[in-house]
């Protein structure tokens, strides 16, 4: 057979707890009693007596001290509380016996003195009622200090119908004392049930959050796929096409390739964790393209202000960012003869993030050169599918000037149709 450990259910837990949050005023308060009832009765009782009852009065309280100290500094009350409540009874039967002695001691004296000691018990009784506990200890208190003290009356010939009294306001402060521990459990209860339906709505939250974290993350990845089969894919099919007709030579099959492989490392820089941070998202793009920039006799000016992060640049809208940064970037090589390039990235009235790229080449007239024309509407577009705007300001000989504003708050991220729609464009 194994032994089995008794343990106490929260609500005498919490009940322990609130007499442990005043044990020592208690103390203290029923402490001061004592002393008075030991001068008030210093000339009716031989000191002999008085001492033997006092001696068992201040050995009770030293033991609910000594229990209740112990399971105040315990770790755990709920692990405390079956080695020391049977010790703390023990202190508070004894208690109460030496207070239900005091109309014996006194049973001698004049009726008057019999009546005041018969009533400080029924006080002292009624205060414990009031106070917190368990029940355990309002009957450890009332029985031995309600038996003896109406005994007392009862063996007193002229206070018999006093001691019937006595009993039934003992009874009635027993049913209050019990009345009171009753609500006070119920309303622990209440607490503990609240307090239980208040964790599981906790966790309950953290599943759906971590279910719509996945879902989230599912549909990001859906979303790249998409945007890869959509971009990557199609230049791929499109330069297998030309290669098989020989349309193209060594050198376009160069250029197709780079420029797949340019689609391939946008869709891994916006996939890194950038916590909404667009400087971060531009660093690695910056890294990826110094070379190039280089190769192509550019000196790149980088200036970038402390921003505020946007809570919409998940990986599609990055990707959406990078690919508009990355083709003004590419059409600067191609187009531009330059030798200076700058780009800045700054705030704009607390609504706006600015990114700013301009470069010292020949510049251009959008409205003479069609193709060029056409590729800034399909920058603009995908700007707008981030809730934002694309400018470009351009004169001959005065080089060119791209500034893509970008919202702080968007409600509108991109979804996988804006993505796929941008990838597809020319």
């Amino acid at each position: 057979m194994t032994a089995t450990v008794n343990t106490p259910n929260r609500a005498e837990v919490d009940a322990m707890s609130l007499f442990l949050a005043q044990w020592r005023e208690s103390l203290m308060a029923i402490t001061l009693v004592t002393v008075v009832v030991m001068v008030a009765w210093r000339h009716l009782v031989p000191w002999p007596i008085s001492l033997a009852w006092c001696t068992c009065v201040f050995t009770a309280y030293i033991g609910q001290a000594w229990a209740s100290w112990h399971m105040e500094k315990s770790a755990s009350l709920e692990t405390a509380m079956p080695a020391w409540t049977p010790w703390l009874l023990a202190a508070i039967v004894l208690s109460g016996s030496a207070w239900g002695m005091v109309p014996w001691i006194l049973s001698h004296q004049a009726p008057e003195v019999l009546l005041l000691a018969c009533l400080l018990n029924v006080l002292l009784t009624f205060c414990v009622a009031n106070s917190p506990g368990t029940r355990s200890m309002l009957y450890s208190v009332l029985i031995p200090t309600s038996t003896l003290t109406t005994s007392a009356l009862l063996m007193h010939p002229e206070l018999r119908y006093t001691g019937v009294i006595c009993s039934l306001l003992f009874g009635l402060i027993m049913f209050l004392g019990l009345r009171l521990q009753g609500a006070l459990r119920e309303v622990m209860a209440e607490r503990h049930v609240a307090n239980d339906l208040l964790q599981d709505l906790h966790q309950h939250q953290h599943k759906l959050l971590a279910v719509e974290r996945e879902r989230a993350t599912l549909q990001e990845r859906e979303q790249l796929l998409r945007a890869m089969h959509d971009g990557l894919g199609s230049t791929l099919i499109t330069s297998l096409a030309l290669a098989e007709r020989g349309e193209l030579d060594a050198a376009g099959v160069a250029q197709l390739l780079r420029e797949c492989v340019d689609e391939a490392r946008l869709v891994v820089d916006s996939l890194d964790e950038i916590e909404h941070d667009l400087a971060t998202l531009l660093g690695s793009l910056r890294h990826r393209w110094s070379a190039r920039l280089e190769a192509a006799g550019l000196h790149l000016h980088w200036h970038v202000e402390d921003l505020p992060p946007l809570p919409w640049l998940n990986p599609p809208a990055a990707l959406q960012v990078l690919r508009i940064v990355q083709e003004a970037l590419a059409n600067i090589i191609k187009h531009a003869q330059a030798r200076q390039l700058s780009i800045t990235v700054r705030p704009h009235e607390g609504t706006h993030v600015r990114v700013s790229i301009h470069d010292d080449g020949i510049g251009f007239d959008v409205n003479t050169m069609p193709s060029l024309g056409r590729g800034l509407r399909h920058l603009r577009q995908r700007a707008v599918h981030l809730g934002g705007q694309l400018n470009v300001t351009s004169q001959p000989g005065q080089g060119t000037t791209v500034e893509l504003a970008l919202p702080v708050i968007n409600e509108h991220s991109p979804s996988l149709a804006d993505v796929s729609a941008s990838a597809a464009a020319p």
